[in-house]
């Protein structure tokens, strides 16, 4: 976000924001529930990928205030009518999810990259014994 003004769109560019944030909702969505799949076994995960995340995760979050004041741009504009009004509520609810989502992919990253493959390889033989044998680290399906 530099100093420069955003050139902010017309309303009837609605569907195009639209579009972009129902996109990146479902996106984050689906990454969420991949991550959520590993919570048993974050060893299947590796730091590179937990901290691609992260960052793709924060990218998003840092660019939806750009999409945020583009709906306020049209909520404070003149010509907007009712059903738009609705349409920009509507719209709203949705980035709100979308920061959620996205904050909740970074913290689970995060607890996962505590058990990830990275941390497993740390160890020594016989504390990834132990650890495995504790049941502390599940075992890689087939074993």
């Amino acid at each position: 976000m530099g100093n420069e003004k955003p050139k902010w769109l017309p309303i009837g560019k609605i569907t195009t924001v639209r579009g972009y944030i129902e996109e990146a909702l479902t996106d984050a969505k689906e990454r969420l529930a991949t991550l959520e799949e590993a919570v048993p076994n974050p060893h299947v995960m590796d730091d590179a990928l937990l901290d691609r995340v992260v960052r793709v995760n924060k990218k998003i979050l840092d660019e939806n205030w750009l999409y945020r004041g583009q709906l306020d741009h049209w909520l404070g504009g003149e010509g907007s009518s009712a059903e738009q009004r609705i349409e920009i509520g509507a719209l709203h609810t949705l980035a709100d999810e979308l920061d959620r989502v996205l904050e909740a992919n970074i913290s689970l990253a995060g607890e996962l990259r505590k058990g990830s493959i990275n941390r497993i390889m740390e160890m020594d033989d016989i504390e990834l014994a132990v650890r495995t044998l504790t049941g502390e680290i599940g075992r890689p399906k087939g074993f």
